[in-house]
């Protein structure tokens, strides 16, 4: 008779087994930076980082690194996201270059050389786009000077004062002072006993140069396909 090797309950079970890889690279690591704790899981840390690949090959779950924290949390965030940080100050229109040079010994010491590579060719310049435009205008009023604001613009005015001539009504309206086309029959024939000729007045009013700044951060900013990694919401 031949042996019945089924289930003798009649169930079929389909069991699958994780991978160890991926449960170990799921463990949270907490880290001990210059005294402030950060917390990531190990596949972020060992993905990219030749240094935490060395460090935490004996499954430890916490560890201290004698380094600054104000620049680890760079290098954790590119570790996370594959994203090189942008030290740019939209005011003074300059890139932190001391403190690009810093994060560049950070990322050497830690074995990223991705954002060593990213940084030391300065490719974070190219990141920004600086856009400007000089106009000249001999009449700064406040109608122009309202539809400059714009957020993603920076507006620096140098003014002055120029003349400007400023037609005059003949029967000295005030209403009509500079609008011409306001005045009606009645100074038409007024300017016409006074020779039919147009007045003018000259009129100080104030001028400028008007310079625009629109900076733009450009998506070279990314680090492109070869550089994008799985970025769900692993800490």
């Amino acid at each position: 008779m031949e042996g019945n090797n089924s289930n003798p309950f009649g169930v079929r079970c389909d069991l699958t087994i994780p991978n160890l890889d991926d449960l170990v690279g799921l463990q949270i690591i907490t880290l001990d930076v210059g005294g402030r704790e950060f917390k990531a899981s190990r596949k972020t840390l060992v993905g990219e980082s030749l240094y935490f690949q060395g460090r935490l090959i004996n499954f430890a779950a916490s560890i201290f690194i004698d380094r600054n924290p104000q620049l680890f949390e760079h290098i954790l965030e590119f570790l996370r996201t594959q994203t090189p940080p942008l030290f740019f100050d939209t005011t003074t229109l300059t890139f932190d270059y001391v403190k690009y040079a810093a994060l560049l010994g950070e990322a050497r010491f830690f074995g990223v050389h991705k954002l060593e590579s990213w940084i030391s060719s300065k490719e974070y310049l190219q990141a920004v786009k600086i856009q400007k435009s000089i106009s000249v205008v001999s009449d700064l009023s406040p109608e122009l000077l309202s539809s400059l604001s714009d957020h993603n613009t920076r507006v620096d005015i140098s003014t002055g004062w120029g003349i400007k001539k400023v037609p005059v009504c003949p029967t000295a309206k005030p209403s009509h002072h500079g609008k011409p086309e306001k005045c009606g029959d009645q100074c038409r024939k007024m300017r016409y006993r006074q020779g039919g000729v147009m007045m003018f007045d000259d009129e100080a009013v104030p001028t400028g140069v008007i310079i625009k700044t629109k900076v733009e951060i450009g998506s070279t900013i990314l680090m492109g396909d070869d550089y994008t990694s799985d970025t769900t919401s692993e800490p």
